[in-house]
């Protein structure tokens, strides 16, 4: 892997969006690794979310801020094909043993993976007490999935399907 270029000292953030030379500069560096971004300089939404599946997927902090670790890694980390934002086709659910004892289930009663810590930055990135952004999907994202789908008009369920998943990153802040 090359050296990356030093890093400018800024660390890209959003809101408000960061406006740097630099941000361009990263974001040409995620196109070539195969990231879908328009590279404009500009540290907008797009970009956090690349910047948080990014972290997500290097097993980095997912904080969608563009610090000195993030900016190095995305020039020394190897290249995987990059997490798509759309509904990832997995569920993410928790249903603990101790809710329904005499059913037995075909899936785990805690999804464990990279998709969980997107949605739970994201949730967190819009205001919610997501907790610790982890990769597990428990109680704490379970409460926060069911009062945003209450709040949202959805089904609410506690699942994070393709419409709550939409909705977490479509859905008007209130």
């Amino acid at each position: 892997m090359a050296d990356p270029p030093e890093w400018p000292g800024v660390e890209f953030t959003n809101p408000p969006p960061t406006e740097h030379a630099s941000v361009r500069v990263w974001q040409e560096q995620m196109v070539t690794r195969g990231w879908r971004l328009d590279v404009d300089g500009v540290y907008g939404d797009r970009s956090q979310l690349a910047c948080r599946l990014f972290q997500a997927e290097k097993a980095l902090d997912v904080d969608g801020i563009v610090g000195e670790q993030t900016w190095n890694a995305a020039w020394t980390e190897p290249i995987t094909e990059p997490v798509d934002w759309t509904w990832p086709g997995l569920y993410l659910r928790y249903e603990p043993a101790s809710l329904h004892p005499d059913i037995t289930r075909s899936y785990p009663a805690v999804t464990t993976h990279t998709s969980v810590s997107v949605w739970q930055s994201q949730m967190a990135h819009r205001g919610w007490n997501i907790g610790a952004v982890d990769g597990v999907y428990g109680a704490q994202s379970q409460a926060v999935c069911l009062a945003f789908q209450e709040e949202k008009g959805l089904a609410v369920d506690g699942i994070v399907g393709p419409a709550t998943w939409a909705a977490s990153w479509d859905a008007p802040i209130d």
